[in-house]
């Protein structure tokens, strides 16, 4: 009998010091997850000021193409059109995969709750309860952390303002670059020649 209740306690012990340290670690996960979500929230904030200003930027551009000193191959003019929309186009892909990321990563940890397993290395054994609550918190924490990240990381974008207003302002993407050499036809006419 003495034996039983030795067991007991000390089952007891581990459940008492496990139940400790998911609750340390759940009330740190608190603060970072509470810190994680003001950073989301100013990322937001400062994405939809950005924005607006970007958007200004883009309303009152100066129009300004040089129109004397400028030459225009369409052909050449039609695929810098289209490279440039691809090259926009792909940063606003990339921008929500940023964002799409943790969200998956957060929902395979909770698809592999559902089927009672650790997530990982496809580790197959059942988990207790505890332990599930546990990797969920640590799953939380960082699943607010990415995602603040990729808020940060999609609040900047005004490069790609820059260029899609320069592509506007000097129409950039239908003449022949500036730089290109010129080759002399005839003794009065010269042409730029495509790089």
């Amino acid at each position: 009998m003495l034996d039983w209740i030795k067991r007991v306690l000390k089952t007891i012990g581990h459940l008492l010091v496990g139940i400790w340290h998911f609750l340390g670690q759940f009330f740190s996960g608190i603060d970072t997850i509470a810190k994680n979500a003001g950073d989301i929230e100013t990322a937001v904030i400062e994405l939809h000021k950005n924005l607006d200003v970007q958007v200004d930027r883009l309303k009152n551009f100066k129009f300004d193409p040089h129109w004397k000193s400028r030459v225009i191959n369409v052909p050449i003019a039609i695929e810098q059109i289209r490279s440039f929309i691809d090259l926009v186009t792909q940063d606003w892909r990339d921008r929500i995969d940023t964002i799409r990321k943790p969200i998956s990563g957060f929902q395979a940890v909770l698809e592999g709750f559902k089927h009672g397993n650790a997530v990982g290395g496809g580790d197959q054994e059942a988990l207790s309860s505890l332990s599930k609550a546990e990797i969920t918190a640590e799953a939380i924490v960082t699943f607010s952390q990415d995602l603040s990240d990729a808020f940060n990381e999609i609040n900047e974008f005004e490069d790609l303002f820059r260029q899609v207003i320069d592509q506007i302002e000097g129409l950039d993407a239908l003449f022949l670059q500036q730089g290109n050499s010129r080759v002399w036809e005839t003794s009065h006419l010269r042409r730029r020649v495509p790089r």
